[in-house]
């Protein structure tokens, strides 16, 4: 069977039909309700918490958190109703809740919110690079501190917007993690993102309540984040869903919704798993995701082969991944230990895709935007196509072997269905969610 992929100059693959298990995508839903009727209803129908008219009534000074680009969130399309709550007499100032990544260009700005509020209001860049940028608000009950950006001190009322989808640290993304790593100094991210290295993919992909999680929740109320709205997308990008209210009431809520959608029935695990990063594409700090979700559907001593655009390399705010390469992670902790690697966030990345593609399987990557050095200093063998990639990965596991293909790696929740309790059920405490398939089904195989 041909399979295609969502990228420009990347061919396709011919998987021998003998060998292919399955081709699996997200679950999907599509959208019942405009976006619109959605938003609305969310901000009338508030969760855990009041109406946001009456959140902001004497508030003078409103922070709303926006992820950035490398989210879909359809902000100009939510933020005017989140005004029209709000009303007139706060002045409010938008920042990117973009963690570590780069700052957002002018146009991508005006992409996520629309012209008319880029020009109305300021829209500030997280400047979390810049000490003078950022205030200490304590400590979170594990000792974690927690450093913020500055604007959050002087705020009357903090609000995030984002959506929630599959997460291989959060286990879904949304709610507090606006603020965590959204808008929070490297001390506190890298504190808190090496919680995942010594946890496997199966606790926290997918995984509602997971201490990755506790931590960024514990920093969401420590910095004063009184409600969240937050959106459930498909894989076309349309909204299937919405809520507004509490921060950890609402996003609970929407991770249930977005297991639902993004939930991809695996038969088993396979001898090698062919999974692309989309829409995790930019760059390989990004299209990593798809390397945790393999972990869930790759068996022990099988082959993961990814396959990435990654137009930006590596990481251009984390130029240390290359340093160091992927690797199991006792070696990253031992690292760690002896203070030769002492980004934590890096370690942390590094640990987790050292799990999947040194300890569990190996890895092979088919990428334009990394050069094929790059690639093996990662701890990957480099291809120049799929099908070689195939090839390679047919020759280390046998003419036998299995193979799965995974798409929308960077969101999707692979489930395997033989005797494996799926993940969408850890993550509403093994109350299964069950949604409309997209058209061809969850096993699309002529895709």
């Amino acid at each position: 069977m041909k399979i295609a992929f969502p990228y420009e100059g990347i061919p396709s693959v011919d998987v021998p039909d003998p060998r292919l298990m399955a081709v699996v995508g997200p679950r999907d839903q599509a959208p019942s309700t405009p976006a619109k009727t959605l938003i609305r209803n969310a901000l009338a129908h508030p969760l855990g918490g009041p109406r946001l008219h009456e959140l902001s009534r004497g508030r003078r000074r409103v922070l709303i958190l926006f992820d950035d680009n490398t989210r879909p969130t359809p902000a100009s399309i939510i933020v005017p109703y989140v005004l029209e709550e709000l009303g007139r007499e706060a002045e409010v100032i938008f920042l990117t809740a973009s963690g570590t990544h780069r700052p957002m260009t002018p146009v991508e700005k005006e992409r996520k919110l629309g012209r008319e509020v880029c020009h109305a209001y300021p829209v500030l860049d997280h400047q979390w690079q810049d000490p003078s940028a950022l205030t200490t608000l304590g400590h979170t009950p594990s000792g974690i501190p927690v450093e913020v950006n500055g604007l959050l001190r002087q705020a009357d009322l903090v609000l995030g917007i984002g959506h929630v989808a599959p997460h291989r640290m959060a286990g879904f993304g949304g709610g507090s993690k606006i603020v965590q790593p959204g808008v929070c100094g490297v001390g506190t991210t890298g504190r808190t993102h090496w919680i995942a290295a010594g946890l496997s993919g199966a606790e926290l992909l997918g995984v509602m309540e997971n201490p990755v999680r506790a931590e960024m929740d514990h920093v969401g109320a420590a910095v004063g984040l009184q409600a969240v709205v937050n959106v459930v997308l498909n894989t076309q990008d349309q909204m299937v869903g919405c809520v507004f209210g509490a921060p950890i009431a609402a996003h609970r809520s929407a991770c249930m919704l977005s297991a639902a959608v993004f939930r991809g029935a695996v038969p088993a695990l396979a001898d090698i798993v062919l999974i692309e990063s989309f829409p995790a594409d930019l760059d390989l700090w990004q299209a990593s995701k798809a390397l945790a979700a393999a972990e869930l559907a790759v068996r022990p001593g099988g082959v993961v082969i990814l396959v990435t655009p990654c137009p930006e390399g590596v990481s251009s705010s984390h130029p240390a991944m290359l340093d160091f390469g992927y690797q199991p992670p006792d070696v990253v902790q031992e690292w760690v230990r002896r203070g030769e690697l002492t980004d934590l966030m890096v370690a942390a990345e590094l640990a987790i895709g050292g799990r999947v593609i040194r300890s569990r399987a190996r890895g092979i990557m088919v990428s334009p935007g990394i050069p094929p050095d790059a690639v093996r200093k990662l701890g990957l063998e480099p291809a120049a196509a799929p099908q070689e990639a195939l090839e390679m990965a047919l020759r280390a596991t046998g003419a036998d072997a299995t193979v799965l293909v995974l798409r929308h790696g960077g969101e999707i929740l692979p489930v395997v269905t033989a005797g494996v309790l799926p993940s969408c059920e850890r993550a509403v405490g093994k109350a299964r969610v069950e949604a409309p398939s997209r058209r061809g089904g969850p096993h699309a195989c002529g895709m």
